[in-house]
């Protein structure tokens, strides 16, 4: 028997890791004609040193997210889907894997919006990320809180956390 499943539940049933290998080639239609925004508030640190490092303007000082930690930073503004260019990146001092994933409006009740984690999916360069268009209401709602988990045996750095606007 075969079971069929819809891409959004795949979106959230396989995490989709990113690995971090520094700065890629840059586009320039991504990086000059958009406004960027850096994280400006720590929402939650688990097993991270230095968390506040990671705020700001890229700067070499880091916040260091352990084996199984968990970093949750606020932007400066709200980012949305671009369509085909890269919506924003992590700076890493190193390579790394980490799972990414925004808090994002899934539906509206009567109660209001509900909010759930969705994974942000690679995007084009290293280290960069993209908002899918697999989840509803996606295209009018864009993302201000992104999640950064550490999936990996060693360590992460994090200087920054990136995210590019209309």
């Amino acid at each position: 028997m075969k079971t069929k499943i819809s891409v959004a539940a795949a979106v959230f049933l396989f995490p989709v890791l990113v690995s971090t290998a520094g700065p890629g080639p840059a586009y320039p239609q991504e990086k000059a004609e958009r406004p960027t925004y850096y994280a400006k508030n720590v929402v939650f640190e688990n097993q991270v040193g230095n968390a506040a490092e990671a705020l700001g303007k890229p700067d070499g000082r880091y916040a260091e997210i352990k084996p199984g930690g968990t970093l949750i930073l606020f932007l400066e503004a709200k980012i949305y889907p671009s369509g085909i260019l890269d919506d924003g990146m992590v700076v890493c001092k190193e390579e790394g894997n980490y799972g990414l994933a925004g808090w994002l409006p899934t539906e509206v009740t009567d109660q209001g919006p509900q909010y759930a984690w969705v994974l942000l999916v690679r995007g084009r360069s290293p280290s960069s990320f993209r908002l899918t268009t697999l989840v509803p209401g996606e295209g009018s709602a864009g993302i201000d809180m992104i999640r950064i988990t550490n999936d990996d045996s060693k360590s992460i750095f994090v200087d920054a956390l990136v995210g590019y606007g209309r």
